[in-house]
């Protein structure tokens, strides 16, 4: 081996074994301190926020209309967030249903024809949501938001919208 090889790899275990794997305070943000849980870290957005929060940040709101538009995110919450934890559940049953041999085709009918109700009301309520939100934008921002949801680069099922 070359000299110069050997002398790298010495000098990462010696580094290694030296405490070099410790957070270096000219590198860190802040002092050094014990990890905080990641239940403490995680902020936990509404349910909306999620689903619009990307076209959101890209149209420049103000502090005010954020404000607003969090306000609007956090009373429609509840709903939005029951509704998708009964979607969830049913696509989970539905894929157990598909995956067990013994399932009947109605009770997969059935499952699937409430998956299709439940998405129609997480629809609505996030019309609703849509609806409000779009009358805290100005127009410049309103119509940067739709061109974000009309993008041709959106897929859906390997195909342009």
């Amino acid at each position: 081996m070359r000299p110069i090889v050997v002398a790298l790899f010495l000098g990462g275990f010696l580094i290694t074994g030296l405490g070099g794997l410790v957070p270096c305070a000219v590198w860190a943000e802040g002092p050094v301190t014990a990890a905080k849980p990641a239940a403490a870290v995680r902020h936990k957005e509404p349910t909306a926020a999620l689903y619009f929060g990307g076209r959101l940040a890209r149209v420049g709101l103000g502090k005010e209309q954020k404000e607003k538009i969090r306000a609007i995110l956090l009373a429609h919450e509840v709903a939005l967030a029951e509704t998708s934890a009964r979607y969830i559940e049913k696509r989970r049953q539905l894929r157990t249903l598909i995956d067990d041999s013994g399932a009947t085709d109605d009770s997969i009918i059935g499952v699937a024809e409430e998956i299709g109700q439940i998405e129609g009301a997480l629809a609505v309520e996030r019309n609703r949501v849509l609806k409000e939100v779009m009358g805290l934008l100005t127009p410049e921002q309103a119509a940067k938001f739709k061109k974000g949801r009309l993008s041709g680069k959106r897929q859906e099922g390997g195909q342009p919208r």
